[in-house]
């Protein structure tokens, strides 16, 4: 029976592995961020660039400071790990 139960595993987990796909992202938007002090977005702190990896898009606090006060803007796509324009 567990001989039985064994096989049964071996063959789900196999077709499970073949069906599902990659961890690719694809169609994920990508952002640029402008941080700001408070909530009125009216003193600057920062600002970040949004770029893509193998796991989806990410930023980076390129000037200032990241605060919990920030706007987007869309600068494309992640497709693939790669940065398509919008």
């Amino acid at each position: 029976m567990l001989k039985r139960f064994a096989i049964g595993l071996t063959a789900t987990l196999a077709t499970l592995a073949v069906s599902s796909p990659g961890r690719a992202f694809n169609g994920e938007p990508c952002y640029s961020y402008w941080f700001y002090t408070d909530e009125t977005h009216t003193v600057p702190a920062g600002s970040g660039h949004g770029f893509c990896t193998s796991l989806g898009p990410s930023f980076t606090v390129v000037s200032g400071v990241g605060t919990m006060f920030y706007e987007t803007e869309q600068i494309g796509v992640c497709i693939d790990g790669v940065l398509w324009p919008s």
